[in-house]
């Protein structure tokens, strides 16, 4: 109870702090990365994702401004992972607590990915009614391998209508965490 009040009172503190936030992360890596602190909203509960759902309501009471997003990785590579996360994303959005669905795209799930597999996973996730803002864009490789795939993929994301924003997660050598994604040279 008191880890509980605790994240809510932080959230509650930003909400009053920075009252005219755009857009919220509100839970990250529900998937891969569950938080440490989720027994405490709840757990996995009846839906299974008792703790998001409680995340998500706490945000909206607190940051009544903000579009509430979720973010995950590993999801623009696999069909599976987008099913799984459009469960969450579902219980979500039947409660009307999430604005929008970011998906990280990282070298890792990007360099490789074909064109055929982005646009599944886009076509899942758009099946929702859900904006998608592509969260972490990066893509490895020398400066012809990078224009390359940037050319191949890149348009993937420019022409899906669900697709409201696209952040590089990172763009000059030397201030990334993959030292082979950078566009511009220090």
């Amino acid at each position: 109870s008191e880890q509980r009040a605790e994240v809510e009172e932080w959230i509650q503190l930003y909400g009053q702090r920075y009252p005219n936030t755009d857009y919220i992360d509100v839970v990250n890596e529900p998937l891969h990365q569950p938080a440490s602190y989720r027994a405490a909203l709840g757990g996995s509960g009846s839906t299974g994702w008792d703790w998001v759902i409680t995340a998500f309501q706490m945000a909206r009471q607190h940051c009544p401004n903000a579009q509430l997003l979720i973010n995950e990785y590993g999801i623009i590579s696999d069909p599976g992972a987008a099913n799984d996360y459009v469960n969450i994303i579902n219980i979500l959005n039947s409660r009307g607590l999430i604005d929008g669905i970011g998906i990280q795209c990282h070298a890792f799930n990007m360099d490789n990915v074909s064109t055929s597999t982005m646009n599944q996973v886009l076509n899942i996730l758009s099946a929702t009614g859900l904006p998608i803002y592509v969260s972490e864009l990066d893509i490895r490789g020398d400066d012809n391998t990078q224009l390359q795939r940037y050319q191949q993929k890149f348009p993937v994301f420019w022409n899906n209508s669900s697709v409201q924003g696209i952040t590089f997660w990172g763009y000059i050598e030397g201030t990334m965490w993959q030292e082979e994604a950078y566009l511009l040279r220090s």
